[in-house]
């Protein structure tokens, strides 16, 4: 019922929100105009690399490097390689850049942040790949209002010394993505389809970023009743969301608690506020269910617990990883760097890490320094989304069903239970 209602409000208010020439944005249409992985990197990327406006000297790099604040004496080398979700690996660290943007002497790393979260450390890990290079460098963090990294990215919960910590500046796309595309027009005035493609990419970042606010005003007077029964509706639909978490959360605890002896954390109070996080909160910040799988036998100062942990991030993922025992209860327990738990308790970090390299299930684990992870997918393999509030999210709505909710939290219980827990057993 919620879905049908929502389909008839988008079909009302769609035409008042895209009136003007956010309408035709092929973005929107397709609703990536949020994607920052597979559409804002890819379309900067291109204009990065090619020659698509050249006017003397100046091309859309140059002119990038001089909104971001290089020195002129440092922007106008021959010899730039841009390089986009460039892999890393080096002895003690290992990561992925956004962008790379490099000569013979100078490295510019570039960071960028829509709706996804930071990475434990994960500034600290691009500066010593830096570092390596033995380049004169810089960090950049792109974010939509040119906010600061977060504490955990930028390793300032760790006593640091000096010379680790991290030196970066702050870049936004309301300012200056969208000062260097405004500049990029003026490279290829007469080219219609570049001129249109640009002005289509600057149109969905002004939509991501609300700008065009008064144009919605005045199409919103002139249909009150129509957006205010889309707003309802959207609220009603945010709450039914909110129930079905809460349900699919504590269904799966119980399930599990039948299939396992292992001990379960979990604070019930921290999923109720779920929709009200905002979209670029930490990944360890998500809540989720602990599943206790191993840890010291001593409980002293180096007491470990090796957990695997059903995260909300805000796909449903399972996190491996190490917690320490914490009489406080708090929003969630965060996970120990490995570096950590290595050099304080090495015998049951051997163990468990074993455990992890020799465990065999469908989707290969990711990893960074605090954690080994993978989706955790329904019946039908598909990724479950709690966050993304949209008619194509069908796997998310489906599970307003409550049919369909028992079924899928028996098989994820199921398939923890058989194909992980048993097989991590030390």
């Amino acid at each position: 019922m919620e879905e049908k209602l929502l389909q008839q409000a988008y079909e009302k208010s769609k035409d008042y929100l895209y009136e003007d020439g956010l309408r035709f944005n092929l973005l929107s249409i397709i609703e990536k105009d949020r994607d920052e992985a597979h559409v804002h990197s890819k379309v900067i990327y291109n204009l990065l690399s090619q020659d698509w406006g050249k006017k003397d000297k100046e091309t859309f790099l140059t002119l990038f490097l001089k909104e971001i604040g290089i020195e002129d004496e440092n922007i106008y080398d021959k010899n730039w390689e841009v390089t986009r979700e460039k892999a890393f690996d080096l002895d003690t660290i290992k990561g992925r850049l956004d962008f790379e943007i490099k000569s013979k002497y100078c490295i510019y790393i570039i960071e960028m942040k829509i709706d996804a979260g930071d990475q434990p450390e994960q500034l600290i890990r691009y500066q010593e790949f830096a570092k390596e290079q033995h380049k004169k460098y810089k960090i950049f963090y792109l974010t939509l209002d040119g906010h600061n990294a977060s504490k955990k990215s930028i390793g300032e919960e760790e006593n640091l010394e000096e010379n680790q910590k991290v030196e970066y500046t702050n870049i936004s796309f309301k300012e200056e993505i969208l000062n260097w595309l405004e500049n990029c027009l003026k490279l290829v005035e007469g080219k219609e389809n570049k001129l249109a493609c640009i002005n289509q990419y600057i149109a969905s970042i002004n939509k991501i970023l609300g700008e065009k606010e008064t144009k919605i005003k005045d199409n919103i007077l002139k249909s009150v009743k129509d957006i205010k029964t889309a707003i309802t509706i959207y609220e009603k639909l945010n709450d039914k969301l909110q129930v079905t978490l809460e349900n699919f959360m504590s269904l799966l605890k119980e399930k599990l608690r039948t299939r396992l002896p292992n001990e379960i954390i979990y604070y019930k109070k921290y999923v109720k506020n779920y929709y009200n996080y905002t979209l670029d909160k930490n990944p360890q910040d998500y809540p989720g269910i602990y599943i206790v799988l191993h840890e010291n036998k001593s409980k002293n100062s180096n007491y470990y617990r090796f957990v695997l942990k059903l995260e909300l991030s805000p796909e449903l993922t399972a996190c491996f990883g190490f917690i320490k025992n914490d009489d406080n209860e708090k929003e969630t327990i965060p996970f120990v760097s490995f570096s950590k738990v290595k050099k304080d308790s090495s015998g049951l970090y051997n163990r468990c890490i074993k455990r992890i390299e020799n465990l065999e299930i469908e989707d290969k684990l990711s990893d960074n320094n605090r954690a080994y992870w993978c989706y955790i997918k329904n019946s039908k393999g598909e990724i479950i989304n709690f966050k993304d509030i949209s008619l194509s999210n069908k796997t998310l709505l489906s599970l307003m069903d409550e049919e369909i909710l028992k079924e899928e939290t028996k098989n994820i219980a199921t398939y923890i239970s058989n194909e992980i827990v048993k097989n991590m057993e030390i």
